[in-house]
């Protein structure tokens, strides 16, 4: 879970980099599409995902 959630971190950085918005809103704009990509992609992830507490659906 910690590997997920630094990962979104670095999701976030990168889309304000790409964007070059280094602001608040940017960040939040990166941090949701992270969420979205590890949202969509949790099921090559062995380990608990951020959304859900309970794992995989």
């Amino acid at each position: 879970m910690a590997f997920q959630i630094v990962l979104n971190l670095i999701i976030a950085f990168v889309w304000m980099f790409l964007n070059n918005a280094w602001n608040g809103v940017g960040f939040l704009i990166g941090y949701l599409l992270g969420l979205l990509l590890i949202g969509g992609m949790r099921r090559f992830f062995p380990s608990v995902s951020i959304l859900c507490e309970s794992g995989p659906f």
